[in-house]
């Protein structure tokens, strides 16, 4: 893994995308609390507060093997994140992992999302890991277009109450042009939110 690496988002501005540590977890928890009520209703699938002592202990004291996590900012100075992403493996399944993102609400739309989940794709795969899962609401459907510009959509699955699990391959080649040309069932089914 070649971190941190050094990065232009769209727009121009540079950014760095280095492993998560634990000196992140005040930054971390800033960020926590600067989300919006629908950005965090969106990640975590429900309403919440801010991140326990022992979620902050979590999601900062990663071993970048089986708990990878990404932090992005806007300078090698800056301590203060502008979005997250990890891949937790599946102790069951080690070539599979669980994934998540998130992002700072002045930073979405800008292609945080996606360099994030470019690097955490490639740092998968260097790292023997080839599928992976994600829980995301089916009315998120940045997250799904996200994903789906990252790797190779192979399941869906509703699971309840309006959440979907998705399957993606990391190996498999994504076909941007058949994605654009022919809207599958598993895009319209990602495209339609779910009643509940």
């Amino acid at each position: 893994m070649t971190l941190p690496l050094k990065l232009t988002l769209p727009e121009g501005t540079p950014v760095v995308i280095r492993p998560i540590r634990p000196s992140d977890a005040p930054a971390l928890q800033q960020g926590m609390a600067a989300l919006s009520a629908h950005s965090r209703f969106l990640r975590f699938h429900g309403h919440r507060g801010l991140l326990t002592d022992n979620e902050l202990s979590f999601f900062t004291r990663c071993d970048q093997v089986d708990h990878i996590a990404l932090v992005m900012h806007t300078d090698a100075e800056s301590e203060q994140g502008i979005g997250v992403c990890r891949c937790i493996r599946d102790p069951n399944c080690p070539s599979q992992g669980e994934i998540a993102i998130t992002v700072a609400d002045a930073w979405q739309h800008r292609g945080v999302g996606t360099l994030l989940a470019k690097q955490l794709r490639k740092t998968c795969l260097e790292l023997g890991l080839s599928h992976w899962t994600a829980y995301y609401l089916a009315l998120n459907r940045n997250v799904a277009k996200l994903m789906l510009h990252v790797a190779k959509l192979t399941a869906v699955e509703l699971v309840g109450n309006g959440e979907l699990k998705a399957h993606y391959s990391l190996t498999l080649k994504f076909d941007e042009d058949a994605y654009h040309k022919a809207p599958a069932v598993s895009q319209r089914g990602l495209d339609t939110p779910v009643e509940s």
